[in-house]
């Protein structure tokens, strides 16, 4: 009976590798927990264009929004671990755990970190005609005149966005209220139209807007003034002094994904993203994917991000509407 199983277990090892070499043999989906429009799903597009190629497959954009990215999220979890389904993962992703008790999921592990491929661009900007501020320091002001009047938007409960708007107000001693929608582009058209007042979201989102004066950029939320808009002064700068946050894209896949395929899908989506012709476009829509991370330091990173998100999530007192 050893020798049986000591047998099988030999056999089954090259059938393994080999599908593994013969990796993709079909189209691969790239799960988007958001809905189209906003940047995380420019960010999908792009990435699967350039993966075409590389790839030598179909690679299919499937948005599933909505439950602040569970509903994404625990469906790539329930995928098969073959490298034909993977998630678009952003900190919205990391934290939905800790504010949904029905979660089916644990980001850490659930899923394998495939690519952490860009930074994100976060600014504050408010619909100018709701609220006529010229800087961040009248911005607080108009808060704090007004605790009950005002209400920023995000791309959902938990995302990115949620976190920092409530940290802010726990900085700043200020009160607005929290509208989620089913993503980023949705609440900027209710930015637009004087739905909200205000939002904390991705550059992407707003630059066209903010050209054309549709909205007023306030501030950036990285630690030092962006190429993109270096008229803009950060958070940091502005005096709200704690709060600099950039949040990132990455690419993570089912737990048990084989390491020749995570390898190979790594490799690809590194290359793809470093191309000048893509790197150009990624930095048009706010995205910094200069230096992505491979598989190994994507997943040294996760676990102490996962941890500092959830911190944020603790101190700022977010919660459910």
């Amino acid at each position: 009976m050893a020798t049986l199983i000591a047998l099988a277990l030999g056999a089954a090892a090259p059938i393994s590798a080999a599908r593994a070499a013969d990796y993709p043999t079909r189209p691969v989906t790239v799960v988007v927990p958001y809905a189209p429009g906003g940047q995380t799903d420019a960010f999908a597009r792009i990435m699967a264009e350039a993966l075409r190629e590389s790839l030598g497959q179909p690679v299919i954009v499937d948005n599933k929004p909505g439950a602040g990215t569970m509903i994404g999220s625990e469906y790539a979890a329930r995928a098969a671990p073959d490298g034909y389904t993977i998630l678009v993962a952003t900190p919205g992703v990391v934290v939905a755990p800790s504010l949904y008790n029905s979660t089916k999921y644990d980001v850490v592990k659930d899923f394998q970190p495939i690519t952490l491929a860009c930074s994100i661009l976060m600014v504050l900007s408010v619909n100018p005609n709701k609220m006529p501020v010229k800087d961040v320091g009248g911005f607080i002001s108009a808060l704090k005149a007004n605790p009950d009047k005002y209400f920023y938007g995000t791309a959902g409960a938990g995302s990115s966005p949620h976190l920092i708007g409530e940290w802010f107000k726990k900085l700043t001693g200020t009160q607005m209220t929290h509208v989620a929608f089913k993503g980023s582009a949705p609440a900027v058209t209710a930015l637009l139209s004087g739905q909200i007042d205000l939002m904390f979201d991705a550059y992407a989102s707003q630059a066209e807007l903010a050209k054309s004066g549709g909205i007023k950029i306030l501030a950036v939320t990285s630690d030092q003034r962006s190429d993109l808009i270096p008229d803009v002064p950060t958070l940091k700068e502005s005096g709200v002094t704690d709060l600099v946050v950039l949040p990132w894209t990455g690419v993570i896949a089912p737990k048990g994904l084989d390491s020749a395929v995570t390898a190979r899908l790594d490799t690809a989506i590194r290359n793809a993203l470093t191309k000048p012709s893509v790197a150009e476009k990624l930095a048009k829509i706010g995205l910094d994917c200069k230096k992505p991370m491979d598989s190994a330091q994507f997943k040294a990173f996760l676990a102490p991000d996962v941890q500092m998100w959830k911190n944020m999530l603790s101190i700022s007192g977010a919660k459910l509407e």
